[in-house]
């Protein structure tokens, strides 16, 4: 879970409805003061501090900096992970916590997605929420049909996220396979508006003759 949601009073209420969770934690949700005041110069790289009430636990690992995680799933144990290091052309084994491991196998997808739309972003400041909101479930959409697309056609035409945005924007804003039809059916619509002025204009004539109509008659009474 995202640490802007996660608290220690969140965890416990969620394990009363049998929900665990895992992520990190921010300084204002319930941390533990000795692990609110851990700073780099109280741990080596690699050593962690953990305190747990037997339902959550709260860990420090340090990393390149320190790194604070909540977790109702997990124990205070180390996991060998394999990772990238600068200036090495293969992965490097290092020991991480558990939870942590966890977390970052779950939320790489999450922070993937973010990355990828982050490069051609198309939400703009505006007052009106729903805008943001939409547009940023056309960027999904966008991203998900790309990832098919590459899915579907390994050697298509279109390798790159850019080029596939740019041909989706061409086809949705030039007169391409669909342009003949958008025609007939603007045709199709200027005849029945036609029609439908034509016997607008009926009706009045008649309603016109019929109130002639009656005022003659009340004139000859």
């Amino acid at each position: 879970m995202d640490n802007y949601y996660n608290s220690v009073a969140l965890a416990d209420r969620l394990l009363q409805m049998d929900t665990h969770i895992c992520g990190k934690l921010r300084k204002n949700r319930g941390q533990p003061e000795t692990i609110s005041n851990i700073s780099n110069s109280d741990l080596e790289p690699g050593e962690t501090i953990a305190l747990h009430n037997n339902r959550v636990m709260v860990l420090a690992w340090r990393d390149k900096k320190i790194v604070k995680m909540i977790t109702s799933l997990h124990q205070d144990k180390m996991q060998t992970a394999e990772v990238w290091q600068k200036g090495k052309n293969e992965r490097v084994s290092v020991q991480k916590p558990t939870c942590v491991v966890a977390y970052n196998n779950s939320m790489n997808g999450v922070d993937r997605l973010d990355k990828n739309i982050a490069y051609y972003p198309c939400v703009r400041k505006s007052t009106n929420w729903t805008n943001k909101f939409v547009l940023y479930l056309f960027q999904l959409c966008l991203l998900n049909s790309f990832i098919l697309y590459k899915a579907r056609n390994p050697q298509g035409e279109h390798r790159k996220f850019l080029t596939f945005i740019l041909s989706v924007v061409r086809s949705l804003t030039t007169l391409g396979h669909a342009g003949p039809r958008r025609r007939e059916v603007r045709k199709q619509w200027v005849r029945m508006q036609q029609v439908r002025m034509q016997e607008v204009r009926r009706q009045g004539v008649r309603k016109q003759w019929v109130r002639r109509q009656e005022v003659r008659r009340q004139g000859v009474r």
